[in-house]
């Protein structure tokens, strides 16, 4: 292959890449007012809010999921809120969906792709209840300082995390974790 040729597809690539994450942007229901550093594709949805430290990395350009997916952060209620603090990753595919609560992810976490995290059932374990439309219950969801959170993990309501867990891939967590602990 020419050099040319490689200095093209280098380009056109790049093109591509920053067509999607602004097509995302585009669609958001809402824009950050802080500048981390994004640089994959991300959906912001809700009339909650969502906070992002300038210091946070959103994705992986060469990571797992990148061209076939999208980073979705949805606080769907005035009431809800998604924190993310200072030099935390969140790796391509990361769902966060707060629905009247708020999911806290402390400094120095670290995501790993196609990790879920959730603030509520959606639906009430009730038949009658969930007919009526209950949402069922919500609950926050912290995770604190210089946690890791390995990929395919999910995270359900009233979770905290502590600070230095280590979570392994593919865990469905529903319980607290205590600080320094390895779930695997």
């Amino acid at each position: 292959m020419l050099f040319s040729q490689k200095i093209l597809k280098r380009l056109i690539r790049r093109l591509f890449i920053l067509i999607r994450i602004s097509y995302f942007k585009f669609i958001s229901d809402f824009h950050l007012k802080s500048k981390p550093k994004i640089n994959a594709p991300t959906l912001m949805l809700g009339t909650g809010q969502v906070f992002i430290d300038d210091s946070a990395t959103i994705g992986f350009i060469n990571g797992p999921k990148f061209w076939n997916s999208y980073v979705h952060l949805e606080a769907r209620q005035i009431s809800s809120k998604i924190i993310i603090g200072k030099n935390t990753i969140l790796s391509n595919n990361v769902l966060l969906i707060a629905e009247k609560k708020t999911i806290k992810i402390g400094d120095n976490v670290k995501i790993g792709h196609n990790v879920q995290i959730y603030d509520s059932d959606f639906h009430s374990k009730n038949i009658s209840e969930r007919l009526k439309g209950n949402q069922g219950k919500q609950f926050s969801v912290e995770l604190k300082k210089n946690c890791w959170i390995g990929c395919n993990c999910i995270i359900l309501k009233g979770v905290t995390i502590g600070e230095n867990a280590i979570i392994g891939a593919g865990n469905i967590i529903r319980k607290n974790v205590p600080d320094n602990s390895l779930i695997i």
